[in-house]
C-alpha cells in the first residue's frame, strides 16, 4: 500500500464491522487507505516526509479519525501534521498545520490531564515531546517537555518511537520513549505536576519501535521493543530482535527489568475479524470510556460529568459528550450512574475472590474500598438517601 509504507493504522473506518487500514508512505509522501470491500487504494492526504499515522477518536463523535505526522525535509524547520476527521462511513474532513520543530517521528494519544478528553502527544527526533488538545480539528499546544541526559543536562537526540498507556493505573497516561542514538528506553510517569522520568534502561540495541501490552498474562502491562539490529558493537549485525521489559507496578513506583529470555514473535488476528474488543452485551454501558474494561475510572468520569453539569460547563444531554456517562439510559447523568459502576465492580471482585479461593480479608478489603468511594460521593453530592 503506497510507495514506501512506514506506519500503519488499523480500524473500522467505514462502519462495516471489518478491519480497514491506512498507511503513511514515506516515498510517495502521502496517507493511503484500503477499506474492506474495496479493490483499490484511496489516497487520503499528502504529508511532507510522512513518518507515522495513528487512528483515534480525536473529536469525541464516536468515529475513528486519523492523524498523520510528517518529519519534514532538510530545507524545512517545521513538521507537518494532517488530521482527518472520519464520519464513520469512510469519508474524512482534512485539516493541515505545521508545528515546531522539524522532525516529528511518532504520535500517541492518551489522557494526560484527567479530564474527559484524550490529548495528542507528538515526539520529535531532537528530543522534544509536545502534548496537544484537539480543538476544531486542529492541535492546540498545552505542554512541552524536552528530554535531557540526567548526567549532563544536555538535550537527548535520537527519539525513534513512543508508546502511551496508563502504566501505574492512576488514570493518567504515561509515556515510554525509544531512543536509538542512546540505545535506551526511557519511562516517564505522569502526575498532576506533569511527566517525570522514572527509569532509563540502557543497552537496548538500535530500538526502532515500542509497544505496551499485557504479554505474560498477569495484571501488569509490559513493554515490547523491536531492535533493527541484534547488536551494534563492534559491528551492526542481524537478525533484528524483540526485547520484553516487564513492568512491576507497586503503589509508589514503577520498576523496569530486562527479560533475558529469547526474542519473541508476535502475531495479529486475521484482518477478517472485528478489531475492537468490546464488553459483552449488558456490560457496555458500564464501560464509560469505551476502552474494553470496566474500572473505577469509569465511575470517576461519571462524577466529573456531573461536576461539569452542575457548574454549567456541560450539556444536560449525553449524546455530544466524548464518553457515555448515562449508564442506566434514563436520559440523565446522576450519581446513580456512578453507583451502578461501583456495584458492578464490587460484584466482579467478589466473584473473582470466590473463584480464586482468596481469604475473607481480601473480600473485606475490596468492600472497604467501595464504601470509601460511596463516602466520597456522599460528601460531594449530599445525603445518599436524598439522591437515590
Amino acid at each position: 500500500a503506497g510507495n514506501g509504507p512506514i506506519s500503519i493504522a488499523v480500524d473500522d473506518f467505514n462502519g462495516d464491522g471489518q478491519a480497514d487500514f491506512a498507511v503513511a508512505a514515506i516515498r510517495s509522501a502521502n496517507v493511503v487507505a484500503r477499506f474492506s470491500g474495496e479493490t483499490s487504494e484511496r489516497v487520503l492526504a499528502t504529508v511532507r516526509n510522512a513518518r507515522t499515522v495513528i487512528s483515534a477518536d480525536l473529536n469525541g463523535d464516536g468515529f475513528p479519525d486519523l492523524l498523520a505526522a510528517g518529519f519534514g525535509f532538510e530545507v524545512d524547520d517545521t513538521s507537518e501534521i494532517v488530521i482527518l476527521l472520519g464520519d464513520g462511513a469512510g469519508n474524512f474532513t482534512t485539516t493541515r498545520q505545521t508545528i515546531d520543530p522539524r522532525g516529528a517521528i511518532d504520535v500517541g494519544v492518551g489522557n494526560f490531564d484527567s479530564d474527559d478528553a484524550d490529548e495528542v502527544v507528538i515526539a520529535a527526533y531532537n528530543g522534544t515531546v509536545q502534548i496537544f488538545d484537539v480543538v476544531g480539528g486542529r492541535l492546540a499546544l498545552i505542554n512541552e517537555l524536552v528530554i535531557t541526559d540526567p548526567s549532563t543536562g544536555e538535550r537527548t537526540i535520537g527519539t525513534e518511537a513512543i508508546a502511551v498507556r496508563d502504566l501505574n493505573q492512576d488514570g493518567l497516561a504515561d509515556l515510554v520513549i525509544a531512543n536509538s542514538r542512546a540505545e535506551a528506553i526511557e519511562l516517564f510517569i505522569n502526575s498532576p505536576s506533569g511527566l517525570q522520568r522514572n527509569r532509563t534502561i540502557t543497552g537496548v540495541p538500535s530500538p526502532s519501535d515500542v509497544v505496551i501490552e499485557r504479554l505474560d498474562g498477569d495484571q501488569f502491562l509490559d513493554v515490547a521493543v523491536t531492535s533493527l539490529y541484534g547488536q551494534t558493537s563492534p559491528n551492526f549485525r542481524l537478525p533484528s530482535i524483540v526485547s520484553v521489559l516487564g513492568l512491576t507496578v507497586s503503589e509508589r513506583e514503577v520498576l523496569l527489568t530486562m527479560d533475558p529470555a529469547e526474542p519473541l514473535d508476535f502475531g495479529f488476528r486475521p484482518l477478517t475479524s472485528i478489531p475492537r474488543a468490546l464488553p459483552a452485551e449488558g456490560e457496555r454501558n458500564y464501560d464509560v470510556d469505551r476502552n474494553g474494561v470496566i474500572t473505577l475510572r469509569d465511575a470517576l468520569l461519571v462524577i466529573n460529568s456531573i461536576d461539569r453539569l452542575r457548574s454549567g460547563e456541560g450539556e444536560a444531554t449525553t449524546t455530544a459528550n466524548r464518553y457515555r456517562p448515562d449508564v442506566n439510559d434514563d436520559g440523565r447523568v446522576t450519581p446513580r450512574d456512578a453507583l451502578h459502576i461501583i456495584n458492578r465492580i464490587a460484584r466482579q471482585r467478589r466473584a473473582q475472590s470466590r473463584a480464586e479461593g482468596e481469604s475473607l480479608l481480601a473480600v473485606d478489603a475490596s468492600e472497604l474500598r467501595v464504601k470509601a468511594i460511596d463516602e466520597v460521593m456522599a460528601a460531594n453530592f449530599g445525603n445518599a438517601a436524598e439522591i437515590f
